[in-house]
């Protein structure tokens, strides 16, 4: 599954930032290899209970439209697979509804290191979090300020037999 996810975040960043020949290229293999049409099955039919499945099925869904934009057989082989009205809909200028979580999660470090702090801070205002703090520098220091002297370490030795 990762592998798919990999290849499938190069593609789309080739797509996004090669030279027209190459997009044109990448195109039409995705075609000649199938991978559009396995990919068309991923975006159609994807379970989307598990969490992974969603996260390939987002990746599949764009680039279904990366590698049917401006490619006259891959639209071709669209119009092949799905029904006239359904075309006819996505061809539709209305946008589409924004109610889909984006899956294709990118780990943002310094938000996650700044909503630790933030957990930390607030921690650190309860009364609990107060009350161990003293209680552990009391029985730190509780020997040097009632002022006996360090313990002195006892050598055991065992009896021999």
């Amino acid at each position: 599954m990762a592998i798919v996810k990999g290849a499938g975040l190069v593609m789309r960043a080739l797509i996004d930032e090669a030279s027209e020949e190459l997009v044109a290229q990448l195109r039409q293999m995705s075609l000649a290899e199938g991978a559009l049409l396995q990919h068309i099955l991923i975006a159609c039919f994807a379970n989307t209970k598990d969490p992974r499945n969603l996260v390939l099925r987002q990746l599949s869904r764009q680039l279904i439209a990366l590698w049917t934009e401006n490619n006259p057989q891959a639209q071709d082989l669209l119009k092949r697979i799905f029904p006239e009205g359904l075309l006819s809909f996505l061809e539709s200028p209305d946008s589409p509804p924004t109610v889909e979580k984006d899956h294709l999660f990118v780990r943002d470090n310094l938000q996650l290191a700044q909503e630790h702090v933030l957990r930390v801070q607030s921690k650190k205002s309860e009364p609990l979090y107060i009350l161990q703090e003293r209680v552990d520098s009391i029985l730190q220091h509780w020997r040097v300020k009632v002022g006996l002297q360090p313990r002195k370490e006892v050598e055991f030795t065992f009896p021999s037999v």
